[in-house]
């Protein structure tokens, strides 16, 4: 975290959950392991899966973004998402997120 409060950040989206959750596993051990020093740790982890189900379309704007501050971070991704998908950029195949800090 910068004097800014902000931190640099990488975003992995993936495709297929099998694979999100193998990668997420996999990393997990092996910083616990600290034996791989030049892998990164996942620091959040986004599963549209994991969500309830969250449709932009059927609330107003602000309804949805009043109840961010309550919802889940996976039901906020799920928004996000749409939001996206809604001004035109494609996510639809990419329900899953892993958040690493930016390398140097």
């Amino acid at each position: 975290v910068n004097h800014h409060g902000s931190r640099s950040v990488v975003i992995k989206f993936m495709k297929h959950r099998t694979q999100f959750l193998r990668e997420k596993v996999t990393r997990a051990r092996l910083n616990i392991s600290q034996s791989a020093c030049f892998v990164l740790p996942v620091i959040e982890d986004y599963d549209v899966d994991r969500a309830e189900n969250v449709d932009i379309e059927s609330a107003d704007e602000t309804t949805t973004r009043s109840g961010w501050l309550s919802d889940s971070k996976d039901n906020i991704f799920a928004l996000d998402l749409q939001e996206m998908n809604s001004l035109g950029h494609d996510f639809s195949s990419f329900n899953y997120a892993l958040v690493f800090p930016q390398g140097e």
